[in-house]
């Protein structure tokens, strides 16, 4: 993995993603999947974001960093709010969930 985002380069992120795929066909890792779908949201492909981390929540339901970049990117406020509860309920000292969270109950006003 390590050796991935040596190749990061934001002008061409593809060798990166590819180092990414590689891991992922020798050691079939979930992590490979969830920061490929990371550098994928850096990119705002949300649909190869939603592919790759759904591919890893296959893998490991119990994923709370893929569960809160999939609540980061749902439209409606009450999925985002039950997305990152299940990310803290995971992890309860996930604490940029929670500040996500909040940020969403403020956005509501509640």
């Amino acid at each position: 993995m390590v050796d991935a985002f040596a190749l990061l380069d934001e002008k061409n992120p593809q060798p990166c993603l590819d180092k990414m795929n590689e891991g992922y066909q020798v050691f079939k890792r979930e992590e490979f999947l969830y920061w490929a779908g990371v550098v994928e949201y850096i990119r705002n492909n949300p649909a190869q974001v939603k592919s790759l981390l759904s591919r890893a929540l296959e893998i490991r339901p119990q994923y709370p960093e893929a569960i809160a970049v999939l609540a980061s990117m749902e439209a409606d406020d009450n999925k985002q709010i039950d997305l990152f509860s299940k990310a803290i309920a995971i992890n309860p000292g996930f604490a940029s969930a929670y500040m996500n969270r909040g940020d969403v109950f403020k956005e509501k006003g509640t």
